[in-house]
């Protein structure tokens, strides 16, 4: 399998993140994912959006807010899916105990695997939150899921976490990529992503590291650097 295109929020370098205009862009631009942040209303009901909080909003949480009173602009996950159909999806569940409506019970990842059951492309579904990408595996073990890692000091013990609990692929920070980490989660079966790279030659070196997929802001950037290597392959 060759290298993965997944843009980051959309195409969020040139429309505004996690909206369907950036899915479409992103889909135009060539991505082969598309990843979006997923968090619920006050009402159950599974929004897109990064923040805990409405931008310029710091006191009203999307917890705390009815999903007919979000602006137009935050679509729900079902409408995200239909736009994104023949590409595929990551979702990131946004479930952190240090924000408002964090969700212990991991009910959101519940109704995250409902929802993803009703579509038919691609799907992943990853998060920081070890046991809310538990819990999806619990509901649907077919589900292909992943771990979020930040923390340099978790990189190498987040693939031996990730392979006891089945999962799928860890996705890393770009500064904590290195071919030796990429080469242990590889002979674990891991595949590993990396976020964000927005410029090439960063893409460059993480393809040389051996990442299987780039998360980026600009993924007609990184289809074009694929297939700049790509050429140069079939050229030598």
């Amino acid at each position: 399998m060759g290298l993965e295109v997944i843009a980051h929020r959309g195409a969020s370098a040139r429309e505004l993140e996690n909206t369907l205009e950036a899915f479409r862009l992103a889909k135009e631009l060539g991505a082969d994912w598309v990843e979006m942040d997923v968090r619920q209303t006050s009402d159950g009901v599974l929004v897109l959006h990064h923040d805990a909080h409405l931008a310029n909003s710091r006191s009203q949480p999307i917890a705390s807010i009815d999903s007919q009173d979000l602006p137009p602009h935050v679509p729900t996950l079902a409408q995200a899916l239909e736009v994104c159909e023949g590409v595929g999806v990551v979702v990131e569940i946004k479930n952190d105990p240090r924000e408002p409506g964090y969700d212990s019970e991991n009910q959101i990842s519940v109704a995250v695997a409902g929802t993803l059951m009703a579509y038919t492309q691609r799907q992943m579904v990853i998060s920081f939150n070890l046991e809310t990408i538990n819990r999806i595996r619990a509901v649907d073990p077919e589900m292909t899921t992943g771990f979020l890692v930040f923390d340099p000091m978790m990189a190498a013990q987040s693939v031996e976490v990730a392979v006891e609990a089945g999962h799928s692929l860890v996705s890393f920070h770009t500064s904590n990529i290195t071919s030796k980490l990429v080469d242990e989660a590889h002979s674990r079966g891991l595949q590993v992503h990396t976020w964000t790279a927005n410029e090439a030659d960063l893409m460059r070196r993480l393809i040389s590291d051996g990442v299987d997929g780039i998360v980026t802001d600009c993924p007609d950037m990184a289809v074009a650097v694929r297939q700049e290597l790509e050429q140069g392959k079939s050229d030598g």
